[in-house]
């Protein structure tokens, strides 16, 4: 099914910065039923289809955005 694409809103966007002492070379992305982990370093890719495993992953995002303070202008 495809969806269409819309222009997003400035409006609802909001950045957060991690730490300087975190440092990723690795990137998920989460979408209903399935968590896409992806490796920089040593290019490499990963589908796990599961419901239950995307929904523990949007949590902990949840839990870490949360505790993120929004960035200093």
């Amino acid at each position: 099914q495809l969806k269409e694409f819309t222009k997003p809103d400035p409006q609802r966007r909001e950045v957060k910065i991690l730490p300087d002492t975190i440092k990723a070379s690795s990137a998920l992305i989460i979408s209903e039923d399935k968590l896409v982990i992806l490796n920089f370093t040593d290019p490499f890719a990963a589908i796990i289809k599961s419901e239950e495993i995307a929904e523990v992953v949007k949590l902990m995002y949840e839990l870490i955005w949360k505790s993120l303070q929004g960035p200093m202008y």
